[in-house]
């Protein structure tokens, strides 16, 4: 059995915790798994996801054959949504503290859109006569963000990292 206040693991029957003190109820229910916090109490995936979608439409997605390198909200303007869900992918991991199960649902949600929107961009692309060759790390880096944000909502994967 486990500490509801520090985790550690107690010999069942006890009534006390031997490294916290704290007083144990008979039959105590196992604390539920939560994702492991950064310092400031955050988990760290989703804000490296929002991190990586708020940066990526603002670096180069493309190289094209004239012009250089164009920035994601130059070659694809849905590139501003994938911005948007970024910053509301942050807001909704500071808000969301401590109510696990709303903020993976809307890290869940943020992130298929997310990823949704950069597949989409591959269609465009293609459609433009852009090669694999010529896209850029704008794309991958928000691909990456939008990855890291849906795995930080996926409750499998949130056991996983406790």
């Amino acid at each position: 059995m486990l500490c509801p206040k520090c985790s550690a693991e107690v010999p069942e029957g006890s009534s006390l915790c031997s490294q916290c003190g704290a007083q144990l109820a008979p039959g105590a229910a196992e604390p539920e798994i939560k994702a492991r916090p950064t310092k400031l109490g955050l988990p760290l995936l989703p804000l490296l996801g929002a991190a990586a979608l708020g940066v990526g439409p603002f670096l180069s997605w493309a190289s094209v054959e004239m012009g250089g390198a164009l920035q994601g909200l130059q070659v694809w303007p849905p590139a501003s949504a994938l911005y948007v869900l970024g910053a509301l992918a942050f807001i909704v991991t500071l808000l969301a503290k401590g109510d696990e199960h709303r903020l993976s649902a809307a890290l869940t949600f943020i992130g298929a859109l997310s990823l949704a929107l950069v597949f989409h961009f591959v269609y465009f692309v293609f459609d433009q006569g852009v090669t694999w060759g010529n896209v850029r790390e704008g794309f991958y880096v928000t691909g990456v963000g939008a990855f890291f944000t849906a795995l930080a909502g996926c409750p499998l994967f949130r056991q996983i990292m406790v």
